[in-house]
């Protein structure tokens, strides 16, 4: 079992070896929606993500912005699952922080995912969005004996 400190560290290591999560919205009459987005993180994880103003996310942000966004792999199955909110980032700081963890997720020069949303988000084809998180939990049963417990190997990082 890890510590706290120990389980977030190994969250966000987990993180930067991924480029796309699921994203949950729901609308106002709480229709619920999932798409994949490519994401950007900070060490609080908050995410960042860009998608156009036409899209069904968009729009079910706009006028519900509680959503759930998660990213996991097996066979080892890790998962980590932010609940949290979703707004529009619109202060030019915060902004130029969202494209600086976009530009950190560039591995390669073909790379198109980091560029293609930062051009979008400059050209105002695509809007910046940022989930503020309110949960944080993070399952790793890499290594471990599936048949166990997957309680054992649950953390929750926020609160």
């Amino acid at each position: 079992m890890l510590n706290k400190d120990e389980a977030i560290a190994h969250a966000q290591a987990f993180l930067t070896t991924q480029q796309a999560g699921s994203l949950a919205t729901a609308s106002l009459d709480n229709q619920p929606y999932s798409s994949t987005v490519y994401f950007a993180f900070l060490p609080d994880f908050s995410i960042f993500f860009t998608t156009s103003h036409s899209t069904k996310k968009f729009e079910n942000i706009t006028v519900n912005p509680k959503v759930s966004f998660s990213v996991g792999v097996g066979p080892e199955y890790k998962e980590l699952v932010i609940h949290g909110t979703a707004r529009m980032v619109l202060d030019a700081h915060e902004r130029d922080q969202g494209i600086a963890a976009i530009e950190s997720r560039v591995t390669s020069p073909t790379d198109e995912w980091p560029v293609h949303a930062i051009k979008r988000i400059a050209d105002g084809g695509s809007a910046l969005f940022r989930i503020t998180p309110e949960e944080i939990s993070y399952l790793d049963l890499t290594g471990k004996d599936q048949q166990d417990s997957a309680s054992k190997y649950f953390y929750r990082l926020y609160p």
